[in-house]
C-alpha cells in the first residue's frame, strides 16, 4: 500500500531526480571521463534504500541504461542549482550570457561540493542542467 503522502514528495521531486539521472548517464555515455572523475558523480550502488524511491525510478527509465544513479553530492548540485535558478529567473531576460553566468554563480556559491576535476564534472553536469532548465524556462514564458 502506497503512502499518499510519500508517493506525493516522490511526484513532486521526480522530474528533479529524472534530470539528475539522466545527466549522469550522458555524461557517462558522451564525455571521455577518467574512472576517478566518473566515480565522484555515479554511484556505484543506488544510495537511496527505499523500496518506493526505486520502483519510481524503474518506472520513469525509458530503456535500460538511460538513468544512471548519481552520488548525494552530485544530487545536491542539481538541488542547489534549481533553488538558485527558481531564486533568479524573474530577473533572467535582462542579462545576457545566462548559461555560463549561472554556471559560474553555481560553481563559486558550491565550493563544498567537489566533484571529479580534472574532466570538470561540476560544470558539464551544470551546462547541461542550465541548458534544459533555460530552454523550459523560455517555452513557458
Amino acid at each position: 500500500m502506497w503512502n499518499l503522502n510519500l508517493q506525493h514528495q516522490f511526484v513532486k521531486q521526480s522530474w528533479q531526480v529524472c534530470i539528475t539521472l539522466h545527466f549522469i548517464s550522458r555524461i557517462e555515455k558522451n564525455s571521455k571521463c577518467c574512472p576517478a572523475c566518473l566515480k565522484t558523480v555515479k554511484a556505484v550502488n543506488c544510495e537511496a534504500a527505499d523500496k518506493s524511491f526505486a520502483t519510481l525510478l524503474s518506472l520513469k527509465a525509458c530503456r535500460d541504461g538511460c538513468l544512471t544513479h548519481p552520488t548525494n553530492q552530485a544530487f545536491d548540485l542539481v538541488t542547489f542549482s534549481e533553488k538558485h535558478f527558481r531564486r533568479v529567473q524573474s530577473s533572467l531576460m535582462k542579462k545576457n550570457n545566462l548559461k555560463d553566468t549561472l554556471v559560474q554563480k553555481v560553481i563559486s556559491a558550491t565550493t563544498e561540493i567537489v566533484l571529479g576535476s580534472c574532466h570538470d564534472m561540476k560544470g558539464k553536469i551544470l551546462k547541461n542542467f542550465f541548458s534544459l532548465r533555460l530552454l523550459i524556462y523560455a517555452k513557458k514564458c
